[in-house]
């Protein structure tokens, strides 16, 4: 039995190495890169992106983005920024990969930020709301 679309999650360093899983006839149908980006500003307990002291060299991320794009240039692309208003220069490059929309805790979402994610070509923002029960209903209020 062939599946006709497999999801596929490459995982990788600024350093080249990546390891792929679940590759269909070679090449992967869909590569979501979830680990892509400056650090979150949060640090929701239940998110598994959450990271303490971490930080990339943007040259070298991207670069390797594109070294993988070209390599797998039949497959779809997404990127998970840690957080998209942290890293905003990753907004060309999710319009050039064909990705409407990002994910975003909503913290620094201001009219200056909607309005560079709209020059760059995003249509839409997910407001994602991950927080300690706590927290929710003190941002409730």
């Amino acid at each position: 039995m062939r599946l006709k679309h497999k999801k596929v999650l490459i995982v990788f360093t600024v350093n080249d190495n990546y390891t792929t899983k679940n590759i269909v006839n070679n090449k992967p149908t869909n590569i979501d890169f979830i680990d892509v980006g400056n650090p979150c500003n949060r640090s929701c307990s239940n998110c598994f992106k959450r990271r303490i002291n971490s930080n990339f060299d943007k040259e070298n991320e991207q670069n390797l983005v594109n070294k993988i794009m070209k390599k797998n240039k039949s497959s779809n692309f997404f990127l998970f920024p840690n957080e998209a208003t942290t890293s905003p220069y990753l907004f060309d490059l999710m319009v050039e990969i064909g990705q409407k929309y990002s994910l975003s805790n909503g913290l620094l979402l201001d009219e200056r930020m909607v309005d560079m994610m709209l020059i760059a070509g995003l249509e839409s923002v997910k407001v994602t709301y991950f927080a300690n029960a706590k927290e929710q209903i003190e941002w409730q209020n």
